[in-house]
């Protein structure tokens, strides 16, 4: 039986109703009650309070600079990727003598701040998410499930085993258990008329930055990093900016849980289409599509990649910078050229409205 990875964005919970975007933290409580505690609510007081994490200074300062209202989660880590890879040039001396403040008062270096800056700004979003899911969990469900069959009807997944790349936090399996059944499909029964269930083979999910249940990574792409960066010696601005990798940190939370993860990707004889759903393709996840690509030789094999999309208007510049950049990396420059062209060509890219 033929396999279907199914790679999703943020764009999935946005349109099951889930405020996960960075204007929706931004604009809630678990936000503003970090402002609130300094009432003037200024990145100067952000930084200067220690209790919080200091990127909530940092990006309020960042935000205020850009002409950006609505900032995607793959603009807001460009803005982590700027300040850790050009920290003398993104940020003015108020803002850098604020961090070197806080990092004397811990008795750390600027990078370590930065760091567990990270980890505590992941963990206030993904409380934020939580209590979102805790008030919304039945109609999440329920837009999860039907928004799966859209994609699935829309993007001809037939009677596919299903595998889902999951760059969201949420676990689409846990949300929607009641709906999914895990059995084998019979024959020519796709939907279910009775119950308005739908059903595949089989269905396995990995959540590539983390779960809500675990911890979640918010980080930079890992094309972005040398081994190390030397910044000012002279000030001792010294990042090892690997360290800020979404791949990094992976690498070692995984040492830290000390067990083998068995989603695997499908073999590549099993594979029969990628499909896409309103993820941005920005190019901090650019590593994870490369890879991807890779591992399925994209350019002589049959497998079709399908783009489907419900509110990007952007989707058609974001599929050929994509495609364009993921050509740049071949050794074989004329190939990397033209697979663009030879994929429409063997009509094995597709975009679809869904």
């Amino acid at each position: 039986m033929a396999t279907t990875i199914l790679v999703i964005g943020n764009g999935f919970d946005k349109q099951c109703g889930l405020k996960s975007s960075f204007k929706d933290f931004y604009d809630s409580s678990f936000w503003l009650d970090k402002q609130r505690a300094n009432p003037h609510s200024e990145w100067f007081f952000l930084l200067s309070d220690r209790s919080i994490s200091c990127w909530f200074g940092l990006l309020e300062y960042i935000k205020s600079k850009s002409s950006l209202t609505d900032p995607a989660w793959y603009e807001v880590e460009e803005w982590i990727k700027n300040i850790v890879s050009n920290y003398l040039n993104e940020l003015e001396i108020e803002v850098r003598n604020k961090i070197e403040d806080r990092a004397l008062y811990r008795n750390e270096t600027i990078e370590n701040e930065l760091l567990n800056g990270i980890r505590n700004f992941e963990k206030n979003f993904k409380n934020y998410l939580q209590n979102e899911l805790k008030l919304n969990e039945k109609d999440y469900s329920h837009n999860a499930r039907k928004l799966l069959e859209n994609i699935w009807i829309g993007a001809e997944f037939s009677e596919d085993n299903l595998y889902v790349l999951n760059f969201n936090y949420t676990e689409i399996k846990k949300y929607t258990y009641k709906q999914f059944k895990s059995f084998p499909l019979p024959k020519k029964k796709t939907i279910d008329a009775g119950d308005g269930s739908f059903y595949f083979a089989s269905m396995i999910e990995n959540n590539v930055h983390g779960t809500l249940g675990y911890e979640i990574i918010i980080g930079i792409d890992d094309k972005n990093a040398n081994s190390s960066n030397n910044i000012n010696n002279e000030k001792n601005y010294t990042f090892d900016i690997f360290k800020f990798t979404k791949t990094y940190r992976k690498m070692v939370r995984r040492s830290w849980e000390n067990k083998i993860y068995g989603n695997l990707l499908p073999s590549k004889n099993e594979l029969k289409q990628i499909v896409f759903y309103d993820h941005s393709l920005g190019e901090q996840d650019h590593s994870y599509f490369q890879s991807l690509f890779d591992f399925y030789d994209i350019y002589n094999s049959n497998i079709i990649l399908k783009f489907c999309f419900g509110f990007h208007h952007e989707i058609f510049k974001q599929v050929y910078n994509l495609i364009h950049k993921y050509g740049e990396s071949f050794s074989n420059k004329a190939h990397g050229y033209n697979l663009l062209h030879k994929l429409l060509l063997e009509e094995r890219l597709r975009l679809i409205v869904v």
